[in-house]
Parts: C-alpha cells; structure tokens; sequence
C-alpha cells in the first residue's frame, strides 16, 4: 500500500469517526453556509507570524498543478514578511526566501471515501494550535462553509507538512524574533527519522 492509498484509508476512518463531531462543532461557531465549493478543490496554505497577529495565506488551485509550498513561500517571504520585518538586506532576502518550512502550513486535499462521498482534508503538521476562529477562517478561505456543515471537511496530521527546527531557528535569526508566541510547538521529526 502507498503513502497516497494510507493516507486516503486513514482520511476515510478519522472522516467516519469525527463527522458527528465536526457538524457540532459547525453548529456551536455558527459557521454561515453560503454555497457548495466546487468538487475539485486543491490548495495550499500557510499560517504567518506578523508580529503580533498570525495571518493565513491561502493558494487555492483547482487546475491540479503541483502546487508546492517552496513556490508559494517565496512569493510570500519577499512580498509579505520581508516588508513586515523590514529586512531589506540581499543576503537575508536570499536566505529568507529558502526556508519554506520554517511556519505552521498545510494542504488542502479531496477524495473519496469508501462510500464515494467526497471529503476534504486539511493535511497540516500538528505543530499550529488554531482556534475554532482560525479553523472557521481557513474553512471560509478555501469556501468550504457548506462541506462543512455537511460534515465533510476535517483536519488531519501529515508528517509531510511539519515544521522544520533549522528552518524554523534561521527564521528566528533573520528576522529576530525569539518566539511565535504560544501557539507554535516546538518542531519536531517523526519518531521514525533519525538525526
């Protein structure tokens, strides 16, 4: 079995197992429904420490391009955070611009479960505690609403999406920041990765 075929099979026993769980939680934030998103729904995203908010940054993509966070991040790092941070020195612009995995991000994906009901998942590395506001906006962001209150949207782990802890002290560095806040934890490896 691929990494694709169990990350699918797992999608489809959490997405059974929460779908009670995420429609409460729909009626408890009083998430409005607009309209259904499109069935062919892709993107990816990234949570950024503004000092002193934490912003999100959405990339949706519904032509199923490999869409990849390196790509985005360097739009990101040299027209949003480099001008926040006022960091206008080459060399640290350079630098910024190749550590794409040095913020909380995800990706926003949508299969089939065994039952041909579509799902969306956001993959994310577990590594971003976002409020029940945050999930609502990032909800909101990709137009979801609707797939949600149906129960259709949910939120997994991916080891494929964590931080990185030299990525995320390099940015630390450049833009001389000691913390996130609280709301990062410290990045880490999967048990089964060795230094």
């Amino acid at each position: 079995m691929d990494h694709e075929q169990r990350r699918n099979a797992y999608a489809t026993r959490v997405f059974n197992l929460h779908k009670k769980g995420c429609v409460a939680f729909a009626k408890r934030t009083g998430m409005a429904v607009k309209t259904a998103a499109p069935r062919d729904r892709h993107g990816i995203y990234y949570w950024l420490y503004l000092k002193p908010n934490w912003v999100l940054k959405v990339l949706l993509d519904d032509t199923f391009s490999d869409l990849g966070h390196p790509s985005l991040w360097r739009d990101l790092a040299q027209n949003v955070i480099a001008p926040h941070y006022k960091v206008t020195d080459p060399t640290l612009l350079r630098e910024l611009s190749n550590i794409p995995y040095s913020m909380p991000r995800g990706r926003l994906v949508n299969i089939k479960n065994t039952q041909g009901e579509r799902q969306f998942v956001f993959w994310n590395g577990n590594d971003f505690k976002m409020t029940d506001q945050q999930k609502r906006q990032l909800i909101e962001e990709f137009g979801l609403g609707h797939e949600y209150v149906n129960g259709r949207v949910r939120f997994s782990y991916d080891d494929h999406e964590i931080m990185l802890p030299d990525d995320v002290a390099q940015l630390k560095n450049i833009l001389r920041v000691n913390s996130f806040g609280t709301k990062v934890k410290a990045p880490r490896f999967p048990p089964d990765v060795e230094d």
